[in-house]
């Protein structure tokens, strides 16, 4: 469940992400130098989240620090939508800031949650079919995501990304076995079961 809802996210914010040069060119004059900017703002959000999540520890509750990031990406997504070259230093690049410091507090907190409850031999296999999973919902954002910015504009990506988001994440908070995800203990082979190491 969790592994699904993560590829919904980003099934909807990923058309959006991919097609960030389209906005530049459209509503920000195509200056190559505020795309600069946005990646770098992205960046140093990252860290900034990264480091504040290192000196804070987020919730006790796990899940609940990454809603929070989450929560922080989705008027992000808002902002972007309305960007103009009048408010690109005021609005766009504190949201790409923003969203770079939500991000960071949605990574951390699910990779700790699976990493503890996945069974240690299992994790490779587990992982290795999460981030296939992630990865493949990505073109076909952009294959829907394509259509939809041709005919409603590349603007409606960030808000229909935000929407989507508004309706999802309530959905999961109502789940008690997501919610309570973090509880599960992973469930390791006894040392019996191991082989011991062949000696030639």
């Amino acid at each position: 469940m969790l592994i699904g809802m993560v590829a919904l996210l980003v099934f909807f914010v990923a058309p959006a992400s991919s097609l960030m040069p389209v906005l530049v060119n459209e509503h920000l004059e195509g200056d190559v130098v505020k795309l600069g900017w946005l990646g770098s703002a992205s960046g140093i959000g990252g860290i900034l989240g990264g480091l504040g999540l290192g000196i804070w520890g987020g919730f006790k509750k796990r899940m609940w620090t990454a809603f929070l990031g989450f929560l922080i990406m989705i008027p992000c997504s808002v902002g972007l939508g309305f960007t103009s070259p009048n408010i690109f230093y005021t609005t766009t690049v504190p949201a790409m800031l923003f969203m770079g410091v939500g991000l960071a507090l949605v990574n951390a907190p699910l990779g700790a949650i699976m990493n503890s409850v996945i069974a240690k031999d299992m994790q490779g296999r587990v992982f290795s079919l999460y981030g296939s999973i992630v990865t493949a919902v990505m073109p076909l954002g952009l294959v829907i995501g394509g259509p939809v910015a041709d005919a409603l504009g590349i603007r409606s990506l960030y808000f229909i990304a935000s929407a989507a988001w508004l309706v999802i994440l309530p959905l999961a908070m109502l789940s008690k076995s997501l919610m309570n995800l973090e509880n599960e203990r992973a469930e390791e082979k006894p040392a019996s079961d191991v082989s011991p190491p062949h000696r030639g």
